[in-house]
């Protein structure tokens, strides 16, 4: 068990991290597994992880994590439940602030609605503030432009800054990411400035020549300066999975 992260009891901090790509093909907790503990996860991504029967994303067992601002996604579980599995019989984990989506055909199990509130969870939830549209995620799980998680959390107990260390206001976003674009391009600020070092492209260019623009570099989440961002030989262009919105 547990892919990612193990936690045997405390309550450690994990914070403004990626959690992903990993693995427990024989257990639970692809990315975190947890017994007895009682950690807070926050301004994280745990994404793309696999377990071989239940929680792809986190499997909790007898303990209350708390977790703020994070997205899980793109988790799976071959016996279902590929986002929070939970087993206790003396609470719940605390989710705020936080999008799970696109984990397979179960998102969540054995967590309590009341205690996931301002969060938008993929079948429905209903706590206090949760929603359950397409959160539009770019391929990278930042927020796209159009996303409904803008503006619609909550900034009881948010971190100040999200994972690119961006501030949040007191309109807070779901999830890890916060969308904040400036000049109204499309493109968020943190992207461009990692790429482009400063906001002055308008998304329409296409400088690396591989038939995306900038935007849509920035929604398949490649690289705007290189042509073949995952070396596989191909254009950017060429990869459908590259130009697709998690669904």
């Amino acid at each position: 068990a547990g892919g990612g992260i193990i936690i045997i009891g405390g309550s450690p901090v994990i914070s403004d991290s990626t959690v992903g790509r990993n693995s427990a093909p024989y257990g639970s907790g692809g990315g975190i597994y947890m017994v007895d503990a009682n950690p807070i996860i926050r301004n994280s991504y745990i994404v793309d992880n696999r377990a071989g029967t239940f929680g792809g994303g986190i499997d909790s067992i007898r303990s209350k994590p708390r977790i703020i601002n994070c997205t899980i996604a793109g988790n799976a579980a071959d016996l279902g439940v590929g986002g929070i599995h939970n087993v206790t019989t003396s609470g719940s984990p605390v989710v705020v602030n936080s999008i799970i989506w696109s984990n397979g055909a179960a998102a969540i199990s054995g967590l309590s609605w009341s205690f996931i509130t301002y969060s938008c969870v993929e079948s429905g939830c209903w706590g206090e503030g949760d929603i359950s549209q397409n959160p539009n995620l770019c391929i990278d799980y930042r927020l796209g432009s159009n996303s409904p998680c803008i503006d619609t959390g909550t900034s009881s107990n948010a971190p100040p800054a999200d994972i690119d260390g961006e501030p949040r206001t007191n309109q807070v976003d779901m999830g890890a990411d916060e969308f904040r674009d400036t000049d109204s391009d499309g493109m968020g600020d943190a992207w461009e400035l990692q790429f482009f070092g400063d906001l002055s492209h308008d998304g329409t260019a296409d400088g690396d020549g591989d038939g995306l623009n900038d935007l849509e570099e920035y929604l398949a989440g490649t690289d705007p300066n290189t042509p073949d961002t995952d070396g596989d030989g191909l254009s950017d262009v060429d990869l459908n999975a590259e130009l697709a919105f998690h669904i």
